[in-house]
C-alpha cells in the first residue's frame, strides 16, 4: 500500500509539468529529478524511508543475536577479619585475630545455537589468602591458595518455539514489507 502511494505520486509528478510561481512558466523534470522531489519534499517519502532504515536495522539486530557473548565477572576483594578467643593454661585467655582475603574472576564465553540454544565455556580463577594464629609455632601465618576450574556447559529448551529463530524471521517479514 506505501508502494503504491509513492508510484501514484511519481506518476503524477511525471505526468504533468511543474508549475512555476506563474502559470505560463512551466518547469519540465526528468525521472530521477522527479524521484529526487518526491523523496526530499513528501513526508510520506520521508516516513517509508525511515521504516525501511527501521527495519534494516531490526534485520541486523536479530541476525546479532546469533553472535558470540563474552560476560566477565570480577569480585575485587572481598576481606574477612576475625578475632578468636584462646585459652591458655595457668594464664589468661589470649585474643588472636585471623582474616582472609579473596579475589575471584570469571570469564564465560557464550555461543547461541539455532536451536535457541547456548553452548558455554567458563574459567573461574580463585586466589584467597588467610591470615591464622599457630598454636604450635605460637606465631601468626598467612597462607595463599589458588584455584581455577573450567567447564563447558549446553542448555537447550525442550518444547518451546524457538525465539531466536522467530525473532529474526519476523525481521526479514517486516523489512520485506516495508
Amino acid at each position: 500500500m506505501k508502494n503504491f502511494a509513492v508510484c501514484s505520486l511519481l506518476v503524477l509528478l511525471l505526468g504533468s509539468p511543474v508549475l512555476s510561481a506563474t502559470e505560463n512558466d512551466t518547469l519540465t523534470v526528468d525521472l530521477a529529478e522527479a524521484i529526487a522531489l518526491a523523496m526530499g519534499e513528501s513526508y510520506s517519502a520521508i516516513v517509508l524511508d525511515m521504516s525501511l532504515s527501521q527495519a534494516k536495522h531490526e534485520v541486523a539486530a536479530a541476525r546479532g543475536r546469533f553472535g558470540t557473548q563474552a560476560n566477565l565477572q570480577v569480585t575485587l576483594p572481598e576481606l574477612e577479619e576475625g578475632v578468636q578467643r584462646v585459652q591458655v593454661p595457668g594464664d589468661l585467655p589470649r585474643y588472636d585475630s585471623y582474616g582472609s582475603r579473596e579475589v575471584r574472576t570469571t570469564l564465560q564465553v557464550s555461543q547461541p545455537l539455532p536451536t535457541d540454544g547456548v553452548i558455554s565455556l567458563s574459567g573461574h580463577v580463585y586466589q584467597q589468602n588467610d591470615t591464622y594464629y599457630d598454636q604450635v609455632l605460637d606465631k601468626t601465618q598467612e597462607q595463599q591458595t589458588f584455584f581455577n576450574s573450567y567447564d563447558i556447559s549446553l542448555s537447550q529448551p525442550l518444547f518451546v518455539p524457538n525465539q531466536l529463530k522467530l525473532g529474526l524471521e519476523n525481521a526479514e517479514i517486516n523489512h520485506r514489507l516495508a
